[in-house]
């Protein structure tokens, strides 16, 4: 917006600024009033007033002629000191451009959560096109854009987690959900689930859909937050130009979904199991036509039961795994016996491209690790579960149910306390940040994939990141060493 649109007023009454319901940050007036921060503003408008001018919109009423747009905490504490005048700056009124003005300022604070720039970036869109009831998708877009500063794919996503409730939003904010998992449950199975099957989308419902499989996330049901894009979204487009489902697999697939959404136990690993068993009698099939065709016969060998495809990786992959090595030989010596096995036997299958056993080992060790650290004062480990468990915190609220709080021994702990926990218990004591903790989440939900029966396929890249995630948060902590 260009800054020539504000207009600085000078100052006036806080009694005729209104507060604006809309406010992207979303803060009630208690909350406010409860924060310690909120205590000291008072403290200094009491003293010195506000110094840091008001940004408000004017309106048409007589009696509060301007509307608050930023600067809600400062107002508050105006009033309840009873100052007579605050500064304030103003712009017309226009509320698409006031929707868009408070984007920007509160887009520049850190503190500004996702929930609320989903919110302000709904408010803006609907403003928009209330204004120009004509505007089409793709000018709407660019016009977001625009207003946000976002790259295109950013943009994108943005407006697919506006598709959810502010009740799922909140999850995600409280780090239940991974943002990329609700971004692939629309993109990579409920846009395709529309595009092929509209009739089974609109008997389901929108709503229920995204109930639905947002509740099988966070069961850990969908797998990884890429296994809906790398392995369920081809079944959509299983054809060999990827633009249509080969007329024979679509009504497998069809009633394949059905059973799926239907099972809330049912993990998105049902879908790619029966397709790839339809694909293998469909191409049984063939050849056994093939061969009747041909009118020839054919002596069975005696191959073996399995046949070893090797991967295809690039050379940077093949450089980033060979770094591995040497990176985890530089701090041999701060290895225990138990974590030098499982980082041997793990870099072993990790050269052989051993995918899931590689994982499952790498993880061994970190685990091994963190064990270690527990084992010299089991009590604070009891002590801290027990406070996650009574009072749990937004991050880990819905994993502490079953924590363990009375283990008697370290060996007491590796059998009946799960990695989760473990992985809980660092991030309590602050050897790790919210953003770490969610990278070892998503770690340890790969790690179960691998360690069950599933249809996983591992990616080079994945694999890296999780030997790195491991190297850097567990083994390269200085806090548990």
């Amino acid at each position: 917006m260009d800054t020539t649109q504000i207009e600085s007023i000078g100052s006036v009454s806080p009694e005729r600024i209104s507060f604006d319901k809309k406010n992207p940050r979303g803060e009630g007036e208690e909350q406010i009033k409860q924060d310690k921060s909120f205590k000291e503003l008072k403290k200094s408008v009491r003293k010195y007033g506000v110094l840091v001018p008001l940004v408000t919109q004017r309106t048409k009423s007589k009696h509060k002629p301007f509307k608050l747009i930023d600067g809600e905490r400062r107002l508050r504490a105006a009033l309840i000191e009873n100052k007579e005048l605050v500064p304030i700056h103003t712009i017309g009124d226009d509320e698409s451009e006031a929707r868009i003005l408070a984007y920007n300022i509160h887009m520049l604070r850190k503190q500004w959560s996702k929930i609320n720039e989903l919110t302000s970036i709904k408010e803006i869109r609907d403003e928009l096109m209330a204004k120009n009831p004509d505007m089409d998708d793709m000018e709407l877009f660019a016009k977001l854009r625009e207003i946000t500063t976002h790259t295109g794919q950013e943009l994108r996503d943005l407006l697919r987690l506006l598709k959810y409730s502010k009740e799922t939003i909140k999850k995600l904010q409280d780090g239940v959900l991974a943002m990329s998992h609700l971004i692939q449950i629309d993109a990579s199975f409920l846009s395709p689930f529309r595009r092929e099957f509209p009739r089974l989308y609109e008997r389901y419902g929108d709503g229920n859909l995204r109930k639905n499989l947002v509740q099988k996330a966070e069961d850990g049901l969908l797998g990884n937050t890429r296994y809906l894009m790398d392995y369920v979204l081809k079944y959509f487009k299983d054809s060999e130009d990827g633009r249509y489902i080969f007329s024979e697999n679509k009504n497998k697939l069809r009633n394949i979904i059905r059973k799926f959404l239907d099972d809330p136990k049912q993990p998105a690993s049902f879908i790619t199991e029966k397709m790839q068993k339809t694909k293998k009698e469909r191409k049984k099939k063939a050849k056994k036509t093939k061969k009747s065709k041909r009118k020839k016969t054919t002596v069975s060998t005696e191959a073996g039961a399995f046949e070893y495809k090797s991967l295809k990786i690039t050379k940077k992959q093949l450089s980033r795994i060979r770094d591995i090595r040497p990176k985890l030989e530089r701090i041999a010596s701060s290895f225990s016996d138990e974590e030098s096995e499982y980082i041997k036997e793990g870099i072993y299958c990790l050269e052989k491209h051993c995918f899931k056993a590689a994982t499952l080992m790498i993880w061994s060790a970190g685990i091994s690790r963190i064990l270690r650290y527990i084992g010299h004062n089991i009590s604070d480990f009891n002590k801290c579960s027990k406070v996650m468990f009574d009072k749990p915190k937004s991050v880990y609220r819905y994993l502490s149910k079953n924590f363990q709080r009375n283990a008697t021994d370290i060996d007491d702990i590796r059998e009946n306390c799960n990695d989760i926990q473990k992985i809980c218990y660092i991030f309590y004591k602050k050897f790790i940040d919210v953003t770490q903790f969610k990278k070892l989440k998503n770690n340890y939900d790969t790690r179960n994939d691998c360690a069950h029966p599933t249809s996983i396929c591992l990616t080079p890249n994945e694999i890296i990141v999780i030997f790195e995630n491991v190297y850097n948060l567990l083994f390269d902590n200085s806090n548990l060493r």
